[in-house]
């Protein structure tokens, strides 16, 4: 019987969003387990006030990486202690979505007896319960995960990711929208133009151009009267930045300046929120912000808000033979001219965002 389960998933925002429905699904088969977690350290702050969550593990092995570069004694003292830590937590189940051996073999010497996981090309050697995977493909990804807890006996339907967001959190981010002259009495549209932090350099490629975000923008505030703010990470000022330049209706542009959990927050207050497809769509989805988001090279169908087709999160995108063309794990675009992004024209966008915006009104009155 499991009664104490580590979830391991060292992704990005957006993936360990994705992992949120088999927590619910862990706590309806078996009200009383305990539940870890371990994933990166910037991710982990979404867990910090998590009531599902008993114990958070936050390093992964690129953290390791990074600390052990500077000082490799270092990095073997951050893997002991981990090791340790894993130990102490008395883990019988782990549910494992690295896709990689190494944590795995990490999680066998910390003790645990029933490992299940995705087995991606060979590479679950350490597994118990396997999940045969070559891609994410044909299923949203987060079906492919709740196969992992199927192998463990717990079924069911998976539900839509729900964040947890302390109301101090949100009060923090009404702060500083006010502090930035917005009035959150009155409709606030927010626009990520970044997003996609974890493809590093190749963020960029699923980007929607800055300069339709502000034209976009610019609409959003002239003829729905919003009052609109950028959001984001910090690395994505400079994105931002354009969109700001052009678009001085843009009310406040708020990039880099929220931790993790305060950007959840802070978009969990928006009436409507326009991304790309990455980190803060899935933000937008799991705190129940109406949104609209923009897909190019990769597949709506698998890694797109879940439940697919819900009225509250729409997806824009061109239907072009060459995609997607992110497959099993990289871009597979050549001399690609981006014409998946570049085609989505802004009126197409807008209307999506005002047929949202009116029925936030409508829930509002």
């Amino acid at each position: 019987m499991v009664r104490r389960i580590l979830f391991i998933n060292p992704f990005g925002i957006g993936d360990v969003i994705c992992t949120l429905p088999l927590l619910d699904a862990v706590r309806r088969a078996v009200p009383d387990a305990y539940v870890g977690f371990w994933c990166s350290e910037r991710s982990s702050e979404l867990f910090r006030s998590d009531p599902r969550v008993q114990a958070l593990f936050p390093v992964s092995r690129g953290d390791i990486k990074k600390i052990s570069s500077g000082s490799a004694f270092a990095g073997m003292k951050k893997t002991a202690g981990l090791l340790w830590a894993l130990r102490k937590g008395r883990f019988d189940t782990s549910i494992d979505l690295s896709l990689d051996w190494r944590y795995t073999n990490l999680s066998m010497l910390a003790g645990i007896r029933l490992r299940a996981g995705l087995d991606y090309r060979g590479r679950g050697r350490f597994l118990k319960k396997k999940v045969r995977l070559d891609a994410f493909d044909g299923a949203h990804i987060i079906e492919h995960y709740f196969r992992v807890l199927e192998t463990i006996g717990i079924s069911g339907v998976p539900g839509a990711p729900v964040l947890f967001i302390p109301e101090s959190e949100r009060q923090r981010a009404r702060e500083l929208l006010r502090s930035r002259g917005i009035d959150t009495s009155l409709p606030v549209a927010g626009i990520a133009p970044g997003g996609g932090a974890s493809w590093g350099r190749d963020a960029s490629s699923r980007h929607w151009p800055a300069e339709k975000f502000a034209e976009l923008a610019c609409r959003i505030s002239g003829e729905l009267r919003m009052q609109v703010v950028l959001v984001g990470d910090r690395a994505e000022k400079e994105v931002s930045a354009a969109a700001a330049a052009a678009c001085p209706r843009i009310k406040a542009d708020l990039t880099g300046e929220t931790s993790l959990q305060g950007f959840a927050a802070l978009i969990s207050l928006m009436d409507l929120m326009v991304t790309n497809d990455g980190g803060p769509m899935h933000v937008s989805t799991a705190a129940d912000a109406p949104s609209v988001s923009i897909f190019g090279p990769v597949d709506e169908k698998v890694y797109g808000p879940y439940p697919p087709g819900a009225e509250r999160h729409l997806v824009i995108k061109r239907d072009l033979s060459c995609r997607p063309c992110y497959k099993g794990f990289r871009l597979h675009n050549g001399n690609c001219s981006r014409e998946c992004l570049g085609g989505v024209e802004v009126e197409e966008v807008f209307q999506a965002a005002a047929g949202l915006a009116r029925r936030r009104r409508d829930e509002k009155k």
